[in-house]
């Protein structure tokens, strides 16, 4: 079974970076058989929604750059671009150290701004769209609850987008890191059973 939810629109309640992982054809090749978390739940980073606690450490500072962008992101979808600088700097003020704020606030502006990223903050988009129920995966049945980075509806295909902070650019899908590979290999067995008869990439 699936269960979907609208994403909620107001950002100050919800929560990508300068590389987006489209779902590649490799995904489509089986995959070696390996432990998947049971149930699979929603990545810490849907789970926090203010900073790491404590005196930040690198690792810290690494997930709290990573949330901020994603957050700052999706909040500026449904906004007018005037307001984009404006909510970008509140967000990131409110999460992170001051030293990260300016270089975070410009990342998610740079992929804000790029005519090729527009359609995927469009009317036809969704961000942190909630998806949650039960699949068929290497011969067992996994519960899982997820928020997918965005989830773009065209009239005969769906594109599931995830966004990464790496910092590292992969050269090639063969240099994908192969967690990724499963995480978007798993969304795309999920989003597909929602939507038949279109294709999921």
């Amino acid at each position: 079974f699936f269960q979907a939810e609208d994403g909620i629109r107001d950002y100050k309640v919800t929560g990508v970076q300068t590389c987006a992982l489209p779902i590649s054809d490799s995904v489509a090749k089986p995959a070696p058989i390996e432990g998947v978390p049971e149930p699979l739940l929603a990545t810490d980073r849907f789970r926090r929604r203010t900073p790491t606690a404590g005196a930040p450490t690198g690792k810290s500072k690494v997930l709290d750059r990573g949330l901020a962008v994603h957050r700052i992101l999706d909040a500026m979808a449904g906004l007018p671009e005037q307001r984009w600088a404006p909510v970008a700097l509140e967000l990131a003020r409110e999460m992170l150290d001051p030293p990260m704020v300016q270089g975070v606030v410009a990342e998610a502006l740079r992929v804000r701004q790029d005519p090729a990223f527009a359609e995927l903050f469009g009317v036809n988009s969704r961000g942190e769209f909630p998806l949650r129920g039960e699949l068929q995966w290497q011969g067992r049945r996994h519960k899982f609850d997820w928020r997918l980075d965005r989830l773009i509806v065209r009239d005969e295909d769906v594109l599931v987008l995830e966004f990464k902070t790496d910092q590292v650019v992969p050269r090639d899908d063969a240099a994908v890191r192969p967690h990724y590979v499963r995480q978007l290999a798993l969304y795309r067995r999920a989003v597909s059973s929602l939507f038949p008869g279109r294709t999921v990439s």
